[in-house]
């Protein structure tokens, strides 16, 4: 049997995790659309049939499915208006496959995409019982500016998606970070925000902050002190990890149970969870990222989640 990979060859995580399900004795094989149509091959009668080079691999070798980060379909035609056409229908073809290879996922792609919807995430959060900051999505300045009129203390300005811009392919992607702005700062930009959605939040004060790892019914938390680092203090994805000390945290079983939860109604089995610590003791929700990275953590902590994800893809009840 084999578990296969769906993602790009530079994911590091998805390559640690085959590493550890080989020394476990399971197959594995790397699906990367970055090679489809061109250099792999995919076909479906009666069930799936995976090609690429002397590899065949078909539906009924296939154990389980780890997808992660998906590489787009590459077309090597000239003509833009055969290669949109091709990359298209490559696309739509590849989007069919959780519907036909019918075995565990971790987890499943159309749960993914809809729980990488920040507005809905929140949602679901607050009905579980999550306490979440008082929050505004858009871009309508009017909007925007009567929530901050109606609230006193600072907020939190983020990017409803994507946390990075390509605008150089030697320099690398730049971050887009949290900011950390009083209502006088917001108010000098409402009208920036028309030409692209935001979110704004009530701004949570942290004594440190958690990141939650829910590997099927396992929870994985670690605490990030971010406080004691000024690089940090506002978004711990500006990294400085060296001076940013990382432990192992024990959640209240009851905080613990909503993390699973969030995880399970989002219909994933596995997911990233972003938390704060308030100084008075109160736990916020943030986000759930559903194909989040984990190596550092791992690294920092010693705590098993690679090979417990591993252990999910050969039994997916976990």
């Amino acid at each position: 049997m084999t578990v296969i990979a769906i993602t790009g060859e530079t994911d590091l995580h998805s390559l640690e995790v085959m590493s550890c399900l080989r020394a476990k004795g399971v197959d594995t094989f790397l699906l990367d659309f970055s090679k489809f149509p061109r250099d792999l091959e995919i076909g479906f009668r009666q069930g799936v049939v995976i090609r690429s080079g002397d590899t065949t691999i078909t539906q009924g070798q296939i154990q389980s499915v780890l997808y992660r980060r998906p590489s787009m379909p590459q077309v090597a035609s000239q003509d833009p208006c055969i290669r949109e056409y091709v990359e298209r229908e490559s696309q739509f073809f590849l989007d069919a496959l959780p519907h036909i290879i019918l075995v565990p996922w971790v987890s499943d792609p159309d749960a993914v995409r809809i729980a990488m919807r920040k507005p809905y995430q929140l949602i679901v959060a607050r009905r579980l019982g999550f306490h979440i900051p008082e929050t505004i999505f858009g871009n309508s300045p009017e909007a925007v500016e009567q929530f901050i009129s109606s609230r006193d203390g600072e907020f939190a300005a983020k990017a409803v998606h994507r946390t990075y811009i390509r605008v150089d392919e030697e320099k690398g992607p730049l971050g887009v970070y949290t900011q950390r702005l009083t209502r006088e700062q917001v108010q000098r930009r409402l009208d920036r925000v028309r030409y692209c959605p935001l979110i704004f939040q009530e701004y949570v004060p942290k004594e440190f902050e958690l990141r939650v790892t829910v590997v099927g019914s396992q929870v994985f938390t670690c605490a990030i002190h971010s406080q004691q680092n000024e690089r940090t203090k506002v978004d711990w994805r500006n990294y400085d990890i060296p001076n940013t000390p990382h432990e192992v945290y024990k959640l209240p079983d009851r905080v613990s149970d909503l993390c699973i939860a969030l995880v399970q109604q989002l219909g994933l089995m596995f997911g990233a969870i972003d938390m704060v610590v308030t100084p008075d003791g109160e736990y916020v929700f943030l986000e759930i990222n559903p194909v989040g990275q984990w190596l550092w953590i791992e690294e920092l902590t010693k705590l098993p989640i690679t090979s417990s994800i591993a252990d999910l893809l050969i039994d997916e009840k976990g």
